[in-house]
């Protein structure tokens, strides 16, 4: 683990101590970045894992034209869940590199990894001899 710094447009910087999990950016899923009115863009995704057990995800749009532009923004989530959740929900975000991005972190995080569906028992512990796949216990005759 070490000191990171991730800058941030409108805000503080943030830092933190932790490692990097995963990053990936447009080039990587397109084979030509999207180009605008003469204007040439990159947008990198990088995940990281705190110390304390967050996760961070940076998000860095530049712009390359006459001007460059460069929108920098860092949010900080408590569980995978969470930051899945929010890219979700999130309209904004490059579906193709959001998908890299998480096949990455789970090949060197183990809390974004697949997870296997487990079935719930249909029926709670407590009344699982009520189950109608139990046998029927059969009274004795006299």
């Amino acid at each position: 683990m070490r000191n990171i710094l991730v800058q941030r447009n409108g805000g503080r910087s943030m830092v933190f101590t932790g490692r990097l999990i995963a990053r990936a950016d447009d080039s990587e899923v397109s084979d030509r970045r999207p180009i605008y009115e003469d204007c040439l863009t990159l947008w990198t995704l990088t995940l990281y894992e705190t110390k304390e057990g967050d996760y961070v995800l940076s998000s860095e749009y530049d712009a390359y034209s006459p001007k460059r532009i460069s929108l920098k923004d860092t949010l900080r989530f408590a569980s995978p869940e969470a930051l899945l959740m929010a890219l979700e929900r999130d309209g904004h975000t490059h579906a193709e590199l959001t998908r890299l991005l998480l096949r990455r972190a789970a090949q060197t995080s183990e809390a974004f990894a697949p997870r296997r569906e487990r079935r719930a028992p249909l029926y709670p512990p407590a009344m699982q001899q009520e189950s109608p796949n139990q046998p029927e216990p059969l009274a004795e005759c006299a």
